[in-house]
């Protein structure tokens, strides 16, 4: 993926949320973004994703800058899949459903084409077992990796995560790393914010560090977790490994 992103700025009221924020990715398949919260992380990636409009700043991705104009806005977010923490799926809907409705309704599928796509695509990550079922007959870690399942289905040009396990427990939490770590291995591109800190060192190319709506730091695996780069990420490492 390629993403530039210059003097990007986010305002909340009187907070800062991103502040003259700097970034350049360029190549890279799996960019993990780390930091404390409130930092600024899931700000940035609904920029990215087209879901917020920045104060003011650039962000292109891919070659294409963002058209924040909201008619621009509805055809760029058909190019980027999101997952969000609470995994979003229609509570009425089965499992399936939750696949076919956004494809029919937002992108014009027919129903049969809509339902092969979504069968293929739970049959990949061998969730064709839950196609039937309501989300609340679901662990988290199954809604979760449907979520990921209906963002895939589209086939974007990047997978956005915002901390993809943040409510889950261990072994619910690996099913959904794994699914990820999957995804990396299959040529998907992916940014994502997590707290993963040994999954993000694993499957990420590029990791960044942000703090107080900027960037602190950012360098691949290796690199980034060698003490150095910088105070603050240093202290953070060290209090997230203690």
């Amino acid at each position: 993926m390629n993403l530039e992103i210059k003097n990007l700025n986010m305002r909340y009221g009187e907070e800062m949320a991103l502040n003259e924020l700097e970034l350049s990715i360029k190549g890279d398949k799996a960019v993990a973004v780390i930091g404390p919260s409130g930092g600024g992380k899931s700000t940035l990636l609904r920029i990215i994703a087209g879901i917020e409009n920045p104060t003011s700043g650039f962000v292109s991705v891919n070659g294409a800058p963002i058209d924040y104009e909201e008619k621009k806005l509805r055809e760029y977010r058909k190019r980027i899949g999101m997952v969000f923490q609470a995994y979003n799926l229609f509570p009425h809907w089965t499992a399936l459903k939750n696949i076919t409705v956004p494809l029919i309704k937002v992108y014009g599928m027919h129903k049969d084409e809509a339902d092969n796509a979504a069968i293929t695509m739970l049959k990949h990550f061998g969730l064709m077992e839950h196609a039937g079922k309501l989300p609340a007959q679901l662990s988290g870690g199954q809604q979760q990796r449907i979520s990921i399942a209906r963002a895939m289905v589209r086939k974007p040009e990047i997978l956005i995560l915002d901390e993809p396990t943040s409510a889950l427990d261990p072994q619910l939490t690996k099913e959904v790393l794994d699914m990820i770590l999957a995804l990396k291995e299959e040529g998907t591109n992916i940014l994502m914010a997590t707290h993963e800190m040994a999954f993000a060192k694993r499957a990420s190319d590029r990791l960044v560090f942000i703090e107080s709506g900027k960037v602190g730091g950012e360098g691949g695996p290796i690199e980034f977790f060698n003490l150095g780069m910088s105070k603050r990420l240093d202290e953070f490492l060290s209090h997230v490994f203690e």
